[in-house]
């Protein structure tokens, strides 16, 4: 065995289990399940993207996102797919830590966040 990856779907805050809710349409159903993710702060995680078609669910370990579940705000998850665990990660990082956003800022100032950090990341220094 080579690699490792552990999806948790809940999490132990100190206080309470905490876990992060998911529904799908998939078929004629609707599916609700914990979505999985790796924690790597107090409160962010990364996740995998997941998909539906009408036959199931796919949990895309090639395509993760960002996500902060419920610290100072709701459940955000940025609007951005990255192809690489550890590229996520380091967006998440950034994303938290830039004082000019936050995830409880507009859905229009996150997306042109995530469009910034898009355009630095191909060479167009856009902040």
């Amino acid at each position: 065995m080579n690699h490792y990856l552990k999806l948790d779907s809940y999490v132990f805050d100190g206080n309470a289990t905490r876990s992060v809710t998911c529904e799908l349409a998939v078929g004629d159903a609707t599916v609700s399940f914990a979505r999985p993710f790796v924690q790597i702060a107090t409160h962010l995680a990364v996740t995998p993207i997941v998909e539906a078609d009408d036959h199931g669910i796919r949990f895309r370990l090639d395509a993760w996102c960002a996500m902060n579940f419920g610290h100072a705000g709701p459940i955000t998850i940025l609007p951005l797919t990255i192809g690489n665990q550890a590229v996520a990660v380091a967006v998440a990082r950034e994303f938290d830590a830039d004082p000019t956003i936050a995830w409880t800022s507009p859905a229009a100032d996150v997306l042109a966040w995530c469009q910034r950090w898009v355009a630095r990341q191909n060479g167009g220094d856009q902040r």
